[in-house]
């Protein structure tokens, strides 16, 4: 899929959020099949943090999310699609909640790399404030690059399958992710952090 039938797909979402906010019944009953990749995300997000979580957990993060979701429909913008902008706020969501389990006495766990992806490729040389300047960058890109380069650096995907979860050909999901990687390089090369970026190199 060409970056225009990109941004076509991502208009397509847009009229679809817009269209169930209207009430329209159709509209609404597909914005609700689409919401269900809500309970897959989190398991998937889980299961790479070495599930911290438990079931019931899931199911209760599950719900919250959802409700979050619903709440925010009207600041989708159609940046990305539905699903990658599900995906984070499902993921900070399931964050929020680990959170809450390591406060308690009874609970404990590794600390995930979530949410620090850049920093966990480069462990001895990032510092917070660094991870931190790194991901607002990272936001600051141009869609779809946000997306591409937190599913291979947050998911570990490979080309192929962000491909087929963006409908993208691997090779143009691989064209993205270099490209994005190659703008936080420039906008850190001069305080030396683009050095240390290190991009994820698979099929």
């Amino acid at each position: 899929m060409s970056s225009t039938d990109l941004g076509e797909a991502h208009a397509r979402d847009l009229r679809l959020v817009r269209a169930a906010l209207a009430g329209d019944r159709g509209s609404t009953q597909e914005l609700v099949r689409r919401l269900e990749c809500i309970a897959p995300i989190l398991h998937a997000v889980n299961v790479r943090l070495a599930r911290p979580l438990s079931a019931t957990d899931l199911e209760d993060v599950s719900q919250s999310a959802a409700l979050v979701v619903w709440k925010k429909l009207r600041a989708f913008e159609g940046r990305a699609r539905l699903e990658s902008w599900v995906y984070r706020i499902a993921s900070l969501e399931l964050m929020n909640l680990y959170r809450k389990r390591r406060r308690e006495p009874s609970y404990s766990a590794p600390e995930p790399t979530f949410g620090r992806s850049f920093e966990a490729q480069a462990p001895a040389t990032l510092d917070a404030v660094e991870v931190d300047e790194l991901e607002r960058a990272v936001d600051a890109l141009d869609p779809p690059l946000p997306t591409i380069i937190r599913l291979k650096h947050h998911e570990g995907l490979t080309f192929r399958e962000i491909g087929d979860y963006l409908e993208l050909s691997p090779n143009s999901a691989k064209t993205y992710y270099y490209r994005g990687i190659e703008e936080l390089r420039a906008r850190f090369a001069a305080d030396g952090t683009a050095q240390r970026l290190r991009p994820r190199v698979s099929r």
